[in-house]
C-alpha cells in the first residue's frame, strides 16, 4: 500500500480546486483542440486519483460512497479516452456512439448511487425534512424539464424512450442537491465535502443542460466550451475526496425530528409535475408531455411514499417508546409496578405454580444520606444488574419502587425459590465499588409461592409481610429471609 505523507487542509484543497479550475480555463482558450478534447479525461483522471488517495487516508469516510462513485468515474475516463483519441488526435467529428451511450449511462448510475449513499448516511438523524428538500428539488427541475430540456429534445428528434433516460439521472440530480442543501448547514464536520458534492452535481447539470440546449438539430455539432461544466464537477468531486471533512462522512447526524409532514412541501412536489405539463396543451395546443406526466410523476410519487412511510415508522417506534416507558422505570430500565403486577397477573392466569421474591435493601439509607443521590441511584442499577444475573433466564426482575425490587419466578415450587432467594443473597453480599468508596448493602428477602386461586396482588402482599419478618428477625442478617413453603409458615435465621 501506498502512504500519502502531504499534509491536507480545508484551505489547501480549496485553493488546488479553484487553481484547477483556472488552469483548466485558460487551458481552453489558449490551447489546441487536441488539448481541449484531453481536458475531461484529466479531470476524471484526477477524479479518480483523490478518491483512492481518500479511502486511504480516511478511515472515518462512508466507503460506500466512493466505492459506488470511483467505477463510475473510471468508466467515463474510458469515454473520454476514446474521445481524445478519435476527436482530439484523429481528427472525427465525433465520437459518440451506442456503446459510449450505454457507459455514460453505467458510469452516471453508479455516481449518482455514490451520491444517494452520502445523503443517506448523513441525513439519517434528519431524514423527513431531507426526503421533503429532495422532492422539492425535484419539482423545481419540472420547469426546467417543460420549457427548456423538453423543446430542444423535441427539435432533436430525440424518442420518448431516449427523453425518459435523459429525465430519470436530472430529476435524480435535482433531487440529490435538494437533500445537499437541506443537509450541508447541519452536516458539522462533514460539510465542506457535501458543498463540494452539491457544486459537482450542480455543474453536472449546467453542463447536460447546456449539452441538449446547444447542440445544432442540423448537424449535431456541440460548443467545445461545454468541457468546462465537467471539468468543474470532476475537479469538485476531487475536492470533496480530498477535503479533510470527509474523514467525517460516514458519521450519522443527529436525530433532528422530523416526524411531521409539512403538507405544503409534499403538496407542492406532486401538484408541480401535472400543473407544469398541462402548460403546453392548455395554453399552446401541443401535445401532453407524457414523458413529465408519467415518468416525472412517477419519480416524484416515490419520494412522496418514502416520505410517509418514515413518518409512519417513526411514529410506530414513538408509540414503542411510549410504552416502553410507561412499563419500565427510569433510573435501571426494569419493569415498575404497573407492569409487574399486569405480568404476574399473566403468570397466574396460567394455572401454573409461580413465586415471588420480595427484595428490600438494606443500609441503603446511608449511602444516599451520605454520598448523595448520585450514589444511591448507582448504587440501585448495580443491584438491578446483579439481580438480572443472579436468577433463571425466564424470571421477571423489577422495580417496586425506592429500595424494593420483586423477583417473579414462573414455575418455580418452594425448594426453586429458596435456591432463588440464596442465589440473590450471595449476588448482593459483594461489595458495590463507587468513586473511591466500597459500598455494601444487604437485602432481606419474602418468597412466597402462589396458593390455589389467589391473586397476584395478595401473593406480593404475602411476600412483603415476610421480607418485613425477616428484617425484624435478622438483625445481624446473617439469614435475612424468610421463606413460607405450602401451606406451612416457617422463618429461618443464622
Amino acid at each position: 500500500m501506498f502512504s500519502v505523507q502531504v499534509g491536507l487542509s480545508s484551505v489547501v484543497v480549496r485553493r488546488a480546486v479553484l487553481t484547477t479550475i483556472v488552469v483548466a480555463g485558460l487551458t481552453y482558450l489558449w490551447g489546441g483542440s487536441a488539448l481541449r478534447t484531453l481536458l475531461p479525461l484529466a479531470s476524471d483522471m484526477a477524479a479518480l486519483a483523490a478518491i483512492l488517495v481518500s479511502l486511504h487516508r480516511y478511515r472515518g469516510t462512508h466507503r460506500r460512497v466512493w466505492t459506488a462513485t470511483a467505477p463510475g468515474v473510471a468508466l467515463l475516463s474510458i469515454v473520454h479516452l476514446h474521445w481524445f483519441l478519435r476527436v482530439g488526435l484523429g481528427g472525427a467529428a465525433t465520437a459518440d456512439n451506442v456503446w459510449t451511450g450505454v457507459i455514460q449511462a453505467i458510469a452516471w448510475a453508479c455516481m449518482i448511487t455514490g451520491c444517494l449513499a452520502a445523503l443517506r448516511r448523513r441525513a439519517a438523524g434528519a431524514s423527513g425534512g431531507v426526503v421533503e428538500a429532495a422532492l422539492i428539488g425535484m419539482g423545481l427541475t419540472t420547469p426546467l424539464w417543460e420549457f427548456l430540456l423538453r423543446p430542444a429534445l423535441l427539435t432533436l428528434h430525440t424518442p420518448v424512450a431516449a427523453q425518459v433516460v435523459i429525465l430519470i439521472p436530472v430529476f435524480c440530480i435535482t433531487a440529490i442537491m435538494g437533500g445537499l442543501f437541506k443537509l450541508v448547514p447541519e452536516a458539522g464536520a462533514a460539510r465542506n465535502t457535501l458543498r463540494y458534492m452539491f457544486v459537482a452535481l450542480g455543474c453536472s447539470l449546467v453542463g447536460v443542460t447546456t449539452l441538449i440546449t446547444r447542440t445544432d438539430p442540423v448537424t449535431g455539432g456541440q460548443p467545445a466550451w461545454i468541457v468546462l461544466f465537467w471539468v468543474a464537477a470532476m475537479v469538485s468531486l476531487a475536492g470533496a475526496a480530498l477535503d479533510p471533512a470527509n474523514d467525517h462522512l460516514g458519521e450519522v447526524s443527529p436525530s433532528t425530528g422530523g416526524t411531521t409532514v409539512r403538507l405544503r412541501y409534499v403538496g407542492a412536489g406532486l401538484l408541480l409535475g401535472p400543473a407544469v405539463g398541462a402548460v403546453p396543451p392548455v395554453f399552446f395546443g401541443q401535445e401532453p408531455d407524457v414523458v413529465l406526466l408519467c415518468a416525472g410523476q412517477a419519480a416524484m410519487t416515490v419520494l412522496v411514499l418514502v416520505r410517509l412511510s418514515q413518518l409512519e415508522r417513526s411514529r410506530a417506534a414513538q408509540r414503542r417508546l411510549l410504552v416502553e416507558q410507561a412499563q419500565h422505570d427510569e433510573l435501571t430500565g426494569l419493569p415498575n409496578r404497573r407492569h409487574l403486577f399486569s405480568l404476574l397477573q399473566e403468570f397466574s392466569g396460567r394455572g401454573t405454580a409461580v413465586a415471588v421474591l420480595f427484595c428490600d435493601l438494606n443500609d441503603f439509607k446511608p449511602i444516599n444520606d451520605r454520598l448523595g443521590h448520585e450514589a444511591g441511584d448507582d448504587v440501585l442499577k448495580a443491584v438491578a444488574g446483579r439481580l438480572r444475573d443472579a436468577v433463571r433466564a425466564d424470571d421477571v426482575v423489577g422495580r417496586l419502587g425506592g429500595d424494593e425490587f420483586l423477583v417473579i419466578c414462573p414455575g418455580a415450587e418452594e425448594r426453586e425459590a429458596a435456591s432463588l432467594r440464596d442465589r440473590v443473597v450471595s449476588a448482593l453480599r459483594e461489595p458495590i465499588r463507587w468513586s473511591g468508596h466500597q459500598l455494601v448493602v444487604g437485602v432481606s428477602i419474602g418468597v412466597a409461592v402462589a396458593r390455589g386461586s389467589e391473586s397476584g396482588d395478595q401473593l406480593v402482599a404475602r411476600a412483603d409481610e415476610l421480607m418485613y419478618a425477616a428484617k425484624r428477625h435478622d438483625k445481624a442478617r446473617a439469614q435475612p429471609s424468610v421463606t413460607e413453603p405450602n401451606p406451612k409458615v416457617t422463618s429461618t435465621f443464622g
